[in-house]
């Protein structure tokens, strides 16, 4: 858990993937609000990813190349499975200050950004577009979640 959370920090644009999640809210959110929507929102991938990345067991990673992109560069990869199938993973990266940070990652042709998006959205719809409110819940779901030892 706390490698993932170093890795998250270091290697990711958690500021860019929170704006982008909670675009257009995030123009209407304080900074205070936009800080702490970050920090939750780092801790529900860092949970989220773990729990995912646990379940792998004798898979292998594979880089297969880069291409130029209009936001910046995609890395594509390949996580074979002992199976023979294959999960195809493409890592949106962007460049800042001279080092590459991951902005999104693509997982069979699917969006990590823009699913979080569209579920913060509706979540944002069920607060009644109030930031505060999704805030509130986040802090709750990660209270329940230390409660009951989820990963």
């Amino acid at each position: 858990l706390q490698y993932f959370r170093k890795l998250l920090n270091r290697d990711f644009d958690m500021p860019e993937i929170s704006r982008f999640v909670l675009s257009p809210y995030w123009r209407i959110a304080s900074s205070s609000e936009q800080q702490q929507f970050t920090k939750l929102l780092s801790d529900d991938l860092v949970r989220f990813y773990r729990q995912r990345f646990t379940r792998y067991k004798g898979e292998t990673f594979e880089v297969m190349g880069s291409r130029s992109d209009p936001a910046g560069t995609i890395v594509t990869s390949q996580i074979l499975r002992p199976n023979g199938s294959s999960i195809e993973v493409d890592w949106q990266l962007t460049a800042q200050n001279g080092r590459y940070k991951i902005s999104d990652v693509i997982i069979d042709n699917i969006s990590m950004a823009l699913s979080e998006r569209e579920a913060f959205a509706r979540q944002l719809q069920l607060s009644g577009g109030q930031v505060a409110s999704l805030l509130a819940r986040m802090e709750r779901d990660t209270s329940i979640g230390a409660l009951v030892g989820s990963p």
